[in-house]
């Protein structure tokens, strides 16, 4: 078989890592496969010199060509979004063409880029959900609806978690039928490779000491509750340091923060890393603040690294992987209110016992999560839309 797995962008984020795990698992001597972007960033992504020899590389509109040097600059001015958007149409119907250009026998739309662009693609397609469905709410019911239209022209559509599955049947209860569950991988030795590389840890954490936070310092991602948490449980007695590994937009709003909070000095930013695994190896325990998620795979490295969780129980993904509360400290869902991770974090960092059980009992749990018994469930789907396509 010819499959195309495509994304929007290929950068250095979840979903690219799970999409690489996936792709080191599959045989490559039977199928051939084609990592095809729509857009191409200004930086090449650490997961691509892993996946070079399995896979051709395509760029639907690269950065030299019109519509993708448009397209990646239309934030720079008001003249550049208005022509992006009147080219929509042309856009997707450009996309379109250079897949099937390729005569794919089955094409994986990894983050759902192509939903404007799948009734022109010929192959059948799978669409994969990396957000919680309702994240289209935001346009309203008609928005809705077109977007359950559009799902229609994909064969089958990838769910991460038995949550995103229930919402998705809410939403779009025509759609049932084409609701798959399929969890993102984890690469288990490649993990554990990765997080005995050694690393020089600042002079003001200890290991198995401090609480870490590893995403991108953005809206979604919440950091500012988690300091405003951190602060809490500083005021209450906790004595671990916080260190924050990520960068994005919301940098300079967060420094500025940590100083209006008082806390700068227990707050450690050490920016992207492209390896923060041996931070998370020897990290006491991982928080994570999200106003939503997917299916966190942060989570699952870092229970598979033994490393005890308190998360938000935010829509969605955290309540599946933490099996409601007994693989780690939940937290009721809130945007705004940092009382009860403050309080968690000053009671996980005083109980040894607790962290223990956790990460023990997180081991064990996250094997289910393996990349090699994830990629053969996406194979298994593949040969079936494959085999129905033909029969």
């Amino acid at each position: 078989m010819k499959i195309i797995f495509n994304t929007g962008v290929f950068g250095k984020h979840g979903i690219e890592r799970a999409l690489s795990n996936i792709l080191l698992e599959l045989p490559p001597a039977v199928n051939q496969y084609i990592l095809h972007q729509i857009y191409e960033l200004d930086f090449k992504s650490q997961f691509l010199d892993e996946i070079n020899s399995i896979v051709t590389h395509d760029c639907a509109l690269p950065r030299i060509s019109f519509w993708g040097n448009l397209h990646m600059n239309r934030r720079k001015s008001i003249f550049h979004k208005l022509i992006d958007s009147i080219g929509l149409l042309k856009i997707h119907s450009l996309i379109a063409e250079n897949i099937n250009r390729h005569q794919a026998d089955i094409v994986v739309d990894y983050d759902l880029s192509l939903l404007r662009s799948a009734h022109l693609i010929n192959a059948p397609k799978i669409g994969v959900f990396h957000f919680r469905p309702k994240r289209f709410r935001n346009g309203g019911a008609n928005k809705l609806r077109r977007i359950g239209e559009r799902l229609h022209h994909y064969q089958k559509l990838v769910v991460l978690c038995d949550e995103m599955y229930q919402e998705a049947c809410y939403v779009w209860p025509h759609l049932k039928d084409k609701l798959i569950v399929l969890p993102n991988p984890i690469n288990l030795p490649l993990l554990i490779k990765k997080s005995e590389e050694p690393v020089k840890l600042p002079a003001e954490i200890t290991a198995g000491e401090y609480f870490i936070s590893i995403a991108r310092l953005t809206h979604q991602k919440n950091i500012a509750l988690l300091l405003r948490s951190y602060k809490l449980a500083k005021e209450l007695g906790c004595t671990w340091p916080l260190v924050i590994v990520g960068d994005g937009e919301d940098k300079n709003i967060l420094t500025q923060l940590s100083a209006d909070l008082a806390i700068m000095e227990n707050v450690l930013f050490l920016g992207y890393q492209t390896n923060p695994h041996p931070y998370l190896a020897k990290a006491g325990a991982f928080v994570m603040s999200s106003r939503e998620e997917g299916f966190p795979v942060s989570l699952l490295e870092a229970m598979a690294l033994g490393c005890p969780i308190i998360s938000l129980a935010c829509p969605t993904g955290p309540t599946d992987i933490l099996q409601h509360g007994r693989l780690g400290k939940l937290i009721a869902f809130t945007e705004d209110n940092p009382h009860e991770i403050g309080k968690a974090m000053l009671e996980m960092s005083n109980n040894a016992g607790h962290r223990k059980n956790y990460s023990e009992e997180s081991k064990l749990f996250v094997e289910k999560f393996s990349s090699p018994k994830i990629a053969e469930q996406m194979m298994s789907l593949l040969r079936d839309i494959a085999s129905n396509q033909k029969s």
